[in-house]
């Protein structure tokens, strides 16, 4: 795996001290060797992690004499030894080829351009991004792979382009300055969304590629094309006579996982109870037992002084039981619980956001994943799996919109043999679903309107980029409501805007910690199956969530897979981390909410009056407030009645957002 960078002027000779800049802003990351191929007019870099066995052995940058290609590339390829088999390697004679079976993966990718040209991304299955500069047309072509599992960000004006796998290094060499519509749809809520406009970044100027794209530019300009999408796929995959759909659904995911965990030491996964990583651990596990070898697992756990409200019994706060009862099943897997602490969710922002470039909304899950993913580079753990998207894809099942897809596509007489089956295991009455579909039904046709209500955007830049209308839009097409259409059905299963903000946290946190962080649950060989399964097959079993509870019976504990009345709630200590470490933290994370930076976007008066709320002492009420905020009345700052109860985990995620987005506009200022 890699981190690449490059700079094309197709005018002039590039300016080299530019790539030395670029070079020098991965010092901070975990990067194993460098490299560097230039030609007149293009410079690329390359920083190699040493991932898999043949990563050793990689040499890139290069530039190619013969053909006057400088290329360079970020890259896992899944499909390794598909592509020899194909590029006829394993009958060379080693002694005489400069290419055999086990050439690099960035070489291999290499020839599958040559062979194949912009057509080599049929051919390649995996994580990467690539760039090809042909001097001899002043050419240039990058791609990023299917699925985005690397992130890749560029700058074009002037006849100059200039990309980087992470966003920092190339808007410190840009002296970019901050997009405002992105800092404002940013601030629009406080949800971990970041992204309500394709490709925009903080930025101005700076781009993000999105999944399987390809971008052509030369001294006119540039064009971007995707090349590959599971929504032009022909839907209703029917099973072959001698295979079932779980048949499909294993052997897929299983291909999936197997084709991930190349590591030259140790694989690791993150592991909650719930569906998705138990799935994905146990065909790990399956995997590396064959040949005798650990999966070490790390699962998030409570701080050991939370107490959970027993009256609440419908999540499962502290999941350890489901762990332990997979380990049980499958004996090579490894388990850590990992309880941050001496972490908090604010604790570690000022550390991290300014080697992503990106405000940290999720402060909840940051903080054990970054501990994790500490912990498992300590272990010498080179892949990390994990089944974040699988909520989109394996286990994705809702019971009313199956239905209801079912009857609007004339399969009536299915949709009404599923109510009975669900009917049965459920305890509902068939009469009472067909009523909760009509009221959903009636909802879909008259929704309520969006508003920027959670947040304290100003008014202005709600108005300005039309954000109420945004969120709407995405609303009614980006699926994961009751009722979907089979369009957004399978727009909730391929959801590219989600996908690039996963791409840029998982492609920037394995650079921080020297791993490679793999998704199977995203892998575009899972998604084009899941996109092709009949819908009827998301309730499989006659359960929702149907595909993974019925197919991964025998392999993930029935206790998990059963559980109908239950349901895993990751990060459920937030509010009381938060309250643990107010008192110390409070006067740093409010001074970097109280600054003219964040203030140019937000309403001042509900800026202030959120102030006055969080200004307050954790453990002493008579100790007089000490915080300043503009222009704010001096009974305010003094008053000794809030205490640390007041706050509500609502206030503590609204700070989160405001102080993340704090930091980040102080970087670019």
């Amino acid at each position: 795996m890699s981190a690449i960078w490059g700079i094309v002027n197709f005018k002039h000779s590039v300016n080299e001290s530019d790539a030395d800049t670029l070079k020098s802003m991965y010092q901070p990351y975990h990067i194993d060797k460098y490299g560097k191929a230039a030609c007149n007019k293009a410079i690329f870099g390359c920083g190699i992690q040493y991932i898999t066995p043949e990563s050793h052995k990689e040499k890139l940058p290069i530039y190619d004499n013969k053909t006057r290609i400088l290329y360079t590339a970020d890259c896992v390829l899944d499909n390794r030894e598909e592509l020899i088999t194909e590029l006829n390697l394993h009958s060379r004679d080693t002694k005489s080829s400069t290419v055999n079976a086990d050439t690099p993966d960035g070489e291999l990718m290499y020839q599958a351009y040559l062979r194949w040209n912009s057509d080599f991304t049929k051919h390649c299955i995996g994580a990467y991004t690539a760039a090809f500069y042909n001097e001899a047309v002043n050419e240039l072509h990058i791609f990023t792979d299917h699925m985005c599992n690397r992130s890749l960000f560029y700058s074009y004006s002037k006849g100059c382009l200039i990309f980087s796998t992470l966003i920092v290094p190339l808007a410190k060499v840009t002296k970019a300055t901050v997009c405002d519509q992105w800092i404002a749809s940013c601030l629009a809520t406080v949800s971990a969304d970041m992204m309500l406009f394709d490709s925009l970044t903080p930025y101005k100027g700076i781009i993000q590629l999105s999944a399987a794209r390809h971008i052509t530019a030369d001294i006119s300009g540039l064009s971007s094309t995707e090349y590959w999408s599971p929504l032009k796929l022909r839907p209703n995959l029917k099973a072959p006579k001698n295979e079932s759909y779980k048949d499909i659904f294993i052997n897929t995911l299983q291909k999936s996982v197997a084709s991930m965990m190349r590591s030259e030491k140790n694989t690791g996964c993150t592991l909650s109870g719930g569906l998705d990583s138990t799935s994905i651990a146990a065909l790990a596990s399956n995997t590396l037992s064959d040949s005798g070898k650990t999966l070490y697992s790390y699962t998030s756990v409570p701080h050991p002084d939370y107490i959970h409200d027993k009256k609440d019994n419908y999540y499962i706060t502290n999941e350890t039981k489901g762990v332990e009862a997979l380990c049980q099943m499958h004996a090579n897997i490894h388990p850590f619980y990992v309880d941050c602490v001496d972490r908090n969710p604010f604790s570690e922002l000022e550390r991290l956001i300014p080697l992503i470039g990106y405000p940290m909304k999720s402060g909840q899950n940051l903080v054990w994943l970054d501990n994790i993913y500490e912990l498992a580079s300590k272990n010498d753990c080179k892949i990390m799996l994990k089944g974040q998207y699988g909520n989109s894809t394996i286990s994705y099942g809702p019971a009313l919109g199956t239905f209801y897809q079912l009857i609007v596509s004339g399969h009536i007489k299915k949709a009404v043999n599923l109510m009975k089956g669900f009917s049965s295991i459920y305890n509902v009455p068939v009469s009472t679903i067909i009523k909760l579909i009509i009221k959903e039904r009636i909802i879909t046709l008259f929704p309520e309107k969006a508003e920027v209500t959670d947040a304290l955007l100003s008014k202005k830049y709600i108005d300005e980029y039309k954000l109420g209308q945004t969120m709407q839009k995405l609303l009614k097409h980006c699926g994961g409501e009751q009722l979907d259409s089979r369009r957004n059905r399978l727009n909730f299963i391929w959801n590219p805007t989600a996908i690039l903000q996963l791409s840029l946290f998982d492609t920037a946190m394995g650079l921080i910690h020297g791993i490679l962080i793999r998704d199977p649950s995203k892998d575009m060989r899972v998604i084009t199956m899941c996109c092709r399964f009949p819908v009827s097959e998301d309730l499989a079993g006659y359960m929702e969530r149907g595909k993974i509870r019925s197919y991964m019976q025998g392999l993930v504990p029935d206790s998990i897979l059963k559980d109908l009345s239950h349901r895993g709630l990751q990060s459920a200590d937030y509010e009381y981390r938060c309250s643990l470490m107010w008192n110390k933290q409070a006067e740093n994370i409010i001074r970097h909410i109280n600054n003219p930076y964040l203030k140019h976007y937000v309403d001042n008066n509900r800026l202030r009056e959120f102030i006055k709320r969080i200004n307050i002492s954790g453990k002493n009420e008579s100790t007089t407030a000490k915080y300043t905020s503009e222009n704010l009345p001096n009974e305010v700052l003094t008053n000794e009645k809030l205490t640390r109860e007041t706050l509500t985990i609502d206030d503590y995620r609204l700070a989160n957002v405001l102080y993340s987005c704090a930091l980040l506009l102080e970087l670019y200022q």
